[in-house]
C-alpha cells in the first residue's frame, strides 16, 4: 500500500519492479486505496521496488522512493541502498509499503537581459548540489515556469541548483525563433553554464520546503553568441546534410551543437562569448555509400565524440553577433559492414557495441548492431595497414566479447587485440562480410 506521510492513501502511483542490477521487469499503478499488486515475477533472490510520483501533479506533488525509504529519482537507476525483496515461486510477498513524503517546488520567470522581453521554450533544469538531473520543465508564452515533486532541502542544506537551458528559447509575443546569435544559458543567479555540461560549482542554490513552492527564482538571460557555415561533400561541392556540427571550448568542453540541412547549412547559437574555440564536423550519422570522413576546422583529423586535438583551428565568437562563413568540405570515406549472429542457427544479435580501431589504436568508428545483427561503421578514412574491427557484448548478455575473427577480447581495455585481423579500407568501398559468431 502507498500512503502519503499523513497517511492518506494515494493513487495512480507507478510501482516498478527492477532486477538488482537496473533492468526494468513489471509495473503496476496503485489504486484509489494505495494498494498494488504485481504479478508474474520470476523467483529471484532480490528484486528492488520503487515508487515514482512524477505523475502526481496536486499541490506541490510527492518525493518518488525506492523500497525501503530510499531516496530515488525515477530517471535514474535504483540506488545502491534500496532494499531488495526476495520472490519466491508460488507466493505474493506482503507489507512492500510507502509512506511518501510531501515534496516541494520553484517557480519563476525568464526574461531577455536585453530590451525585458518573455522568453518562452526554456528549459528549465533542477539538479542537486552534487549535480545530478532530478526535473525540468519549459517556461509558458509569458516566460513563466513551475517545477514540483522536489525533496524539501534538509536543515542547513546548500538547496537545489537551477538552470536555464536557452538552446530552444523564443522571444515573446510572437516574434519567432530567437534571431540571429540567440540567448546564452545560464544557472541561478547569473553564472555562465553550457547545457551539455554539468552545473558549475559557484551556483546560489534554491532551498526547497515540503508542502511549498519557492517564487522568484528567475533568470535574465544575456545575448549569446553564433558560429554560420556550409558542409560541402568531396568535389561536387553539393551540400551535405545530416552532418552534426559541434562547437567546443579551449578546454575541450562542449559548447553546443547543431545538424546540417539538406543544403549543408547550419547555424550554432547560444554560445558564450570566447576568443578561440574549435568547430568540427561529425558525419558518422551519414550513412550513404561509405559516408564521409569526420573532421574540425579547417580540415583537421578527428574522431568524434572525442575532443579536438590542441592544434584545431580556433573561431572568435563576440556576444550579440554571428561569425559566418565556418564551412567544411567533407572528404569520403569508406566503411565496414557485417552481421553479428549466434547459434547454430546463425540468428543476429542486437546490441552488440561494433568498435572500429584505427592502426595507431585509437577508436575510429562505432556502431551498434540492428535487430537482426547487421551493422555499418562509415565514414573511414583509407587504409592500406587496416583497421581492427572489435565486439564488445557487455550490453547483451550471454556471449563473450570478441575481435574479428573470433580472437578474445576485453573490451575494458582502450586497444583492440594484438592478434586481430586488420580490414583494409579504400575510398568510397564498403568492405562487407566483417562478421562475427558470438559464443
Amino acid at each position: 500500500m502507498i500512503t502519503a506521510a499523513h497517511k492518506k492513501a494515494l493513487s495512480g502511483i507507478t510501482v516498478v519492479v527492477f532486477s538488482r542490477g537496473g533492468d526494468y521487469l513489471a509495473s503496476a499503478f496503485t489504486g484509489t486505496s494505495g494498494a498494488f499488486r504485481i504479478t508474474g515475477l520470476k523467483p529471484s533472490a532480490g528484486d528492488l521496488v520503487c515508487f515514482d510520483a512524477s505523475a502526481i501533479t496536486a499541490g506541490t506533488g510527492y518525493v518518488s522512493q525506492c523500497f525501503k525509504n530510499a531516496a530515488w529519482t525515477p530517471t535514474s537507476p535504483p540506488p545502491f541502498s534500496a532494499r531488495p525483496v526476495r520472490v519466491r515461486a508460488g507466493k505474493t510477498i506482503a507489507g512492500i509499503n510507502a509512506s511518501l513524503t510531501v515534496a516541494g517546488g520553484l517557480s519563476g520567470s525568464v526574461s531577455a537581459a536585453n530590451g525585458g522581453r518573455a522568453i518562452t521554450g526554456v528549459t528549465v533544469d533542477v539538479f542537486t548540489p552534487g549535480g545530478a538531473f532530478l526535473a525540468s520543465a519549459a517556461t509558458s508564452g509569458a516566460g513563466k515556469f513551475e517545477v514540483t515533486g522536489l525533496t524539501p532541502t534538509a536543515k542547513g542544506g546548500k538547496g537545489d541548483t537551477v538552470c536555464f537551458d536557452a538552446t530552444s528559447a523564443t522571444a515573446s509575443p510572437g516574434s519567432g525563433p530567437s534571431a540571429g546569435p540567440g540567448l546564452a544559458s545560464q544557472c541561478y543567479k547569473n553564472v555562465a553554464w553550457t547545457s551539455s555540461s554539468l552545473p558549475p560549482a559557484n551556483v546560489t542554490g534554491v532551498a526547497v520546503a515540503a508542502g511549498k513552492v519557492t517564487t522568484r527564482v528567475n533568470a535574465s538571460l544575456a545575448a549569446g553568441g553564433a558560429i554560420r557555415g556550409s558542409v560541402t561533400a568531396g568535389g561536387h561541392h553539393t551540400g551535405a546534410g545530416g552532418v552534426t556540427v559541434d562547437v567546443f571550448s579551449s578546454a575541450g568542453a562542449l559548447l553546443g551543437s547543431a545538424v546540417t540541412s539538406a543544403k549543408g547549412q547550419y547555424t550554432v547559437q547560444g554560445l558564450p562569448a570566447a576568443t578561440g574555440d574549435a568547430v568540427c564536423f561529425d558525419a558518422t550519422s551519414v550513412a550513404k555509400g561509405g559516408g564521409y570522413v569526420s573532421q574540425c576546422y579547417r580540415g583537421q583529423a578527428w574522431t568524434p565524440p572525442a575532443a579536438p586535438a590542441p592544434g584545431a583551428a580556433k573561431v572568435n565568437v563576440v556576444a550579440g553577433s554571428t561569425t559566418p562563413g565556418v564551412n567544411a568540405t567533407l572528404v569520403p570515406g569508406g566503411a565496414i559492414s557485417g552481421t553479428v549472429t549466434s547459434g547454430p542457427h546463425k540468428s543476429g544479435v542486437a546490441g552488440v557495441a561494433v568498435v572500429v580501431f584505427a592502426p595507431s589504436g585509437k577508436r575510429a568508428g562505432l556502431a551498434l548492431t540492428s535487430a537482426n545483427g547487421s551493422y555499418k561503421v562509415t565514414g573511414l578514412a583509407s587504409s592500406a595497414r587496416g583497421y581492427a574491427v572489435c565486439f564488445d557484448t557487455r550490453f547483451v548478455t550471454g556471449f563473450h566479447s570478441q575481435c574479428y575473427r573470433g580472437i578474445s577480447w576485453d573490451p575494458s581495455s582502450s586497444s583492440p587485440s594484438a592478434r586481430a585481423k586488420r580490414v583494409k579500407v579504400a575510398v568510397g568501398h564498403i568492405q562487407s562480410g566483417i562478421n562475427a559468431s558470438l559464443k
